[in-house]
């Protein structure tokens, strides 16, 4: 079965990784409706009443989602959880299959032409970003490194003497750093506010032959790192 065959129908889109959460539906290659985290409330809350406004707006109904995509990290332990446990239990339900999207992935996607180096960055706490390495070639944009998480400064030293662009919630967060470091500020710059969204998400599934489906049983996140509780936990057991 090819890649636009496995696309056809509609799609539940889920961003989970950065708040706030977002959620989208799309059918055919395009975004049909698209919802955000309401301020002050919880994605684990949210996420069912919005679902449901989008599939009355959309007339829909949840029978007729054909495949769950969902950001699958690096970025918020919680969200990642909350949103892999909505995922799941939708894609169970309707035994369709699940396509996780590395977070980063889909930053890269709407990076701006003119830089040769593509570093999408989403703030990791204490004092570093999830990252990785893109160059631009002429099929498009390419992964070179793994997903780290990395402090600016050396961030910085990897990135400064290259043609690159360092965006997003990561550069945001630490853009005095950065910007003392030698990367940016940028010509006319400006903070990318769409690089990460379900629709985000759901143009870069749609245009990406080589994302693959799974079962919920095999869908999974990617943290990067431990989080809190699995580090206290492992102090405890030492």
């Amino acid at each position: 079965m090819t890649g636009d065959l496995l696309r056809k129908g509609l799609y539940l889109g889920i961003e989970p990784t950065d708040p706030p959460g977002s959620i989208a539906l799309g059918m055919d290659g395009r975004v049909l409706s698209f919802r955000t985290q309401p301020q002050g409330r919880q994605f684990s809350e949210v996420f069912l009443p919005l679902l449901e406004e989008m599939l009355d707006e959309t007339g829909s109904d949840r029978s007729d989602i054909h495949g769950v995509v969902i950001c699958s990290g690096p970025g918020s332990f919680t969200g990642i959880r909350v949103g892999f446990s909505f995922a799941y239990g939708i894609a169970q339900a309707r035994k369709v299959r699940i396509f996780p999207v590395p977070t980063l992935d889909v930053m890269a996607y709407r990076a701006p032409p003119g830089y040769d180096l593509v570093v999408p960055a989403l703030d990791a706490r204490k004092g570093e970003v999830y990252t990785a390495l893109y160059r631009r070639e002429e099929q498009g944009i390419s992964r070179q490194s793994d997903y780290i998480s990395i402090t600016p400064e050396n961030l910085i030293y990897k990135t400064v003497s290259q043609n690159s662009f360092v965006y997003g919630p990561g550069y945001v967060r630490y853009r005095g750093v950065f910007n003392g470091g030698g990367i940016g500020p940028y010509p006319g710059e400006k903070d990318i506010t769409d690089a990460l969204s379900a629709t985000a998400l759901l143009e870069y599934f749609y245009s990406a032959d080589h994302i693959v489906g799974v079962g919920p049983e095999d869908a999974q996140p990617i943290y990067v790192r431990p989080s809190e509780a699995e580090l206290k936990y492992s102090r405890r057991e030492k």
